[in-house]
């Protein structure tokens, strides 16, 4: 979590709130996601159930949450670290081309996912070029 926090302060950003529940992935599901892997891959790992899928679920209900709790055409800005920002992308958007989205998140990249009400309409992945992560 520490570096988290310090990227959203580099970036010039206020912290207004941090949370293990982003900030950690149990040992279990790591296992399972085993950063670096492509949305694909980690979207496999997810529809087998176990660690992996219950993991990203639990990061699509806590990014709902933080949706809801915005205002109206408010923004949030998640930090985290590799895997995680994929596996709740995923869980958050289970019918969508994840195959499209590529290859693993690299450093300072990230996803922008568009809400209505709590469901997600549209996931964006951000890329920075040469950060690219060997992907597994």
């Amino acid at each position: 979590m520490p570096r988290a926090f310090e990227t959203a302060l580099a970036m010039g950003y206020a912290v207004d709130e941090q949370s293990d529940a982003i900030g950690i992935m149990p040992g279990d599901a790591n296992a399972e996601i085993n950063w670096p892997q492509s949305f694909a891959n980690i979207a496999r790992v997810i529809a087998r159930g176990g660690a992996g899928a219950r993991f990203a679920r639990e990061q699509a209900r806590v990014w709902r949450a933080l949706v809801a709790a915005l205002p109206e055409n408010g923004r949030a800005l998640v930090i985290s670290h590799g895997g995680m920002i994929e596996a709740g992308a995923i869980a958050c958007a289970p019918d969508a081309d994840h195959r499209a989205w590529g290859d693993a998140l690299g450093y300072c990249e990230g996803a922008r996912l568009s809400f209505e009400n709590d469901e997600c309409m549209n996931v964006q992945v951000l890329r920075v070029e040469g950060t690219a992560i060997s992907n597994q």
